[in-house]
């Protein structure tokens, strides 16, 4: 069977769903509505406990968390968009940063899109303190994105792709990406790309939306 893919768009699963755009594969998705709170319904549940996205469905089984996706996406196929499978230090690098991002800088935007959730009562409190942390989060990215390649080893990988979804969600919070040449040029390197693009409308999403 063709595996199949659960996101929302513009969500992290848009990581996922590049890597197997990029992959040249077959494949299939389905859209999860979290305003109609389908994530919340029990046949969405079956597939995905936590009710959250991305959920990649294969042959052996269900795939949960981008980390864990972009593994199987890279060990099946072997393209470019997900982890490096050819050189194991590049692949164990990109593999430490798509952590950081799943669990540092997606956590802090969590801070401001679900303030409740990290200070019950004071919303205002969890959301300064998002902004003050993506503040550090974007100066790093910034820096890491200097040059004109890819930020692991020469390849076009899944971390490039979580740089690009964080840039458009930095813009939906109001941040001034303006102060961030390097990350918006980088971005642009990213929807360059025809699966990129590809994904990205698949979602119904527009590419202006990862631009200054």
């Amino acid at each position: 069977m063709d595996p199949k893919l659960y996101f929302s768009p513009g969500a992290c699963s848009l990581v996922s769903h590049i890597a197997l755009a990029e992959s040249g594969a077959k494949y299939e998705t389905s859209k999860v509505d979290f305003a109609a709170k389908e994530n919340r319904s029990e046949a969405y549940r079956e597939i995905h406990p936590q009710g959250k996205v991305p959920a990649l469905v294969t042959d052996k089984g269900t795939i949960t968390e981008n980390v864990a996706i972009l593994g199987w996406i890279g060990d099946h196929y072997g393209k470019p968009g997900s982890v490096p499978v050819k050189d194991k230090h590049d692949r164990a690098k990109a593999t430490e940063l798509l952590g950081w991002c799943a669990s540092t800088v997606h956590i802090s935007f969590g801070m401001i899109f679900r303030p409740l959730r990290f200070a019950a009562g004071n919303k205002k409190a969890a959301q300064t303190a998002g902004q003050k942390r993506l503040s550090v989060h974007f100066a790093r990215m910034e820096e890491m994105a200097a040059g004109d390649g890819w930020l692991v080893g020469k390849e076009f990988s899944a971390a490039d792709s979580y740089f690009a979804v964080f840039f458009r969600w930095a813009k939906r919070i109001g941040a001034d990406v303006s102060r961030y040449p390097n990350w918006a040029a980088h971005v642009e390197r990213v929807i360059a790309r025809k699966a990129v693009a590809k994904a990205i409308k698949d979602e119904g999403l527009e590419l202006d939306e990862f631009r200054l």
